[in-house]
């Protein structure tokens, strides 16, 4: 027991000291952009080596934008990533600071080969030169959360080795604690979030980054995509190596391509960008509106061109998925887009995420109608998708609209591809492409083979709700009768005397609920256990009958009053 509280004891020390050295850095970072005032209002004054300017108001001072990209650079791969996610949540950041935010580079100095070496026979149980007859020792890239090299395997197969980075665990655990304590003071002392926003911001992230850093949920995607598309010789997916894939380390095949951001190595290759482009184009919808499973950073760097002229997609540790809900709403946004509804777009609109109650849904369909009318003089294959997607954004943020997060995902991937087609062929349009793949899945919705299989669950749930219904009513005259049941009106405008009026119809409608429930309640139960009868009327039929009577008497007292 006490070794065990040894052991607790030195860990919570351990995860302490880490955290107070991530305040020291955050604070040094402070410090040297002149923004010691915000260590000072997030309670970090102990960790201050000088004061260079007054304790004001938090509300009177703003960090300038243009210096944010910079300090979370300087303060590692939390912060580099948070950036990122940030930089795709056009619900609540303005545009001047998602400008900023997209300039952030995943791009910090390469490990030492020693420290993979290390991680690697540590995680696989072997020495190096038992893994592989070939370990190239220089990085084919190095990035926040992991660096890739190339190898071969003792058995002769090409591989490419991607290591997470040493302790990088650690350092994400403490930096998580930091940003929960931002969250909760930003909450407070901002007047439009909503409760619980930010650390829910947050809390997002966190499953983000966590899903990143483990390199065997990554292997697990890659061979989704792979099983998705085993019947399309257009597109390349690398296999996993699962005898060495750990939660550290990911082995995948070696596939040998041109970047796509390779622009004079394809031409001379004899490849036609308008049909690569295209190829990318079809590749990704069919991950959104038919798979439901797309890549969520298909930058250039990401994608690549096959001997054949395949598509090859690579780093699968960023990901969206999207139900079959999400799916027909994406359809049902892009149809709107390109017949230049805005009825449907606004209401697209509202389905992609959480509405405030207070949300004027008028005004919101004006703001759409005078989006459409900037886009409809202007042909379609001129409309750029991004464009579309930044002013469908600022709408969603000035309505304070809280976007799912598989749509956020999607709009930053399909803002990330449209910046590789137009390199790769400016005159190809994105949004005219989307309409065949959303129009089959709106079809599909229709004509589905398995439509019988979900009318028989459907069935089933109405059953499962009419054999809960007694319980439930019973529930419901427990509370009546213990006088805890409250109907609350809310009216916006009302006069005194129409208060009045309302509170004597809440006085009746109290009275007159109890009666309803328990001949709903009565009605049920006899219907459960046979037909009744007395004096030539059937008790379930008069049941039934009179609590519809007393319910439509209510409505009309209440209209009358």
């Amino acid at each position: 027991m006490t070794n065990q509280m040894q052991n607790w004891a030195v860990d919570h020390f351990r995860k302490r000291y880490s955290i107070v050295r991530r305040y020291h850095k955050i604070v040094k970072v402070l410090i040297k952009y002149s923004l010691e005032y915000v260590s000072f209002k997030f309670g970090l004054f102990l960790f201050l080596h000088r004061f260079r300017c007054k304790k004001n108001n938090l509300a009177d001072q703003y960090i300038p934008v243009k210096k944010i990209p910079a300090i979370l650079s300087e303060l590692g791969t939390t912060f580099i990533k948070f950036g990122q996610i940030l930089s795709t949540r056009h619900d609540l950041l303005s545009p001047d600071l998602i400008h900023e935010l997209e300039k952030l580079q995943d791009e910090v100095p390469a490990f030492s080969f020693e420290t993979a070496k290390k991680i690697i026979e540590t995680e696989l149980k072997s020495d190096l030169e038992g893994l592989y007859s070939f370990f190239d020792y220089k990085p084919l890239a190095a990035a926040s959360i992991g660096q890739v090299y190339r190898a071969i395997l003792i058995d002769g197969r090409q591989v490419v080795v991607k290591i997470r980075r040493p302790d990088i665990n650690k350092e994400v655990e403490a930096d998580l604690k930091i940003l929960y304590k931002i969250a909760r003071f930003l909450e407070k002392r901002i007047s439009w979030a909503q409760k619980d926003t930010f650390v829910e911001l947050v809390a997002e992230f966190e499953r983000t980054i966590k899903e990143e850093m483990d390199f065997a949920l990554e292997g697990r995607n890659a061979s989704k995509f792979k099983r998705n598309f085993a019947s399309d010789p257009g597109v390349l997916i690398p296999a996993v190596y699962w005898q060495f894939t750990t939660s550290k380390i990911l082995t995948l095949e070696y596939l040998n391509g041109i970047k796509f951001n390779d622009l004079k190595e394809i031409e001379r290759s004899g490849f036609s960008r308008m049909e690569l482009a295209l190829k990318l184009v079809q590749a990704l919808f069919k991950q959104i509106m038919i798979d439901g499973f797309f890549h969520g950073d298909p930058h250039p760097g990401n994608v690549a061109v096959g001997p054949q002229g395949q598509i090859i997609f690579m780093d699968f540790g960023m990901v969206g998925r999207m139900n079959e809900e999400s799916k027909i709403i994406a359809g049902d946004l892009f149809l709107a887009l390109v017949g230049r509804d805005a009825d449907r777009v606004a209401k697209a609109v509202l389905a992609l995420g959480v509405v405030s109650e207070n949300v004027d849904k008028n005004l919101l369909q004006r703001d759409i109608e005078l989006l459409q009318e900037k886009y409809y003089t202007t042909s379609l294959d001129r409309i750029s998708l991004k464009e579309a997607i930044s002013d469908l954004m600022e709408v969603v943020f000035k309505y304070r609209v809280r976007l799912l997060p598989e749509f956020i995902m999607l709009a930053k991937s399909l803002m990330t591809l449209e910046g590789v087609v137009q390199e790769l062929a400016p005159d190809l349009n994105i949004i005219s492409m989307a309409e065949p793949f959303a129009r089959k899945l709106v079809a599909d919705r229709y004509l589905k083979k398995d439509l019988p299989e979900k009318a028989r669950k459907a069935l089933l749930d109405l059953s499962e709700i009419i054999y809960k219904f007694p319980k439930r009513i019973g529930q419901i005259l427990e509370i009546l009768a213990q006088g805890e049941i409250k109907i609350k009106l809310k009216v916006d405008h009302c006069y005194p005397d129409e208060k009045n009026s309302l509170s004597g119809t809440n006085i009746i409608i109290n009275q007159f609920w109890m009666i309803v429930a328990v001949l709903l309640t009565g009605s049920v139960l006899l219907a459960l256990n046979g037909t009744y009868v007395l004096g030539g009327f059937p008790v379930v039929k008069t049941g039934f009958i009179a609590a519809g009577s007393i319910l439509v008497f209510l409505a009309l007292t209440a209209l009358r009053k």
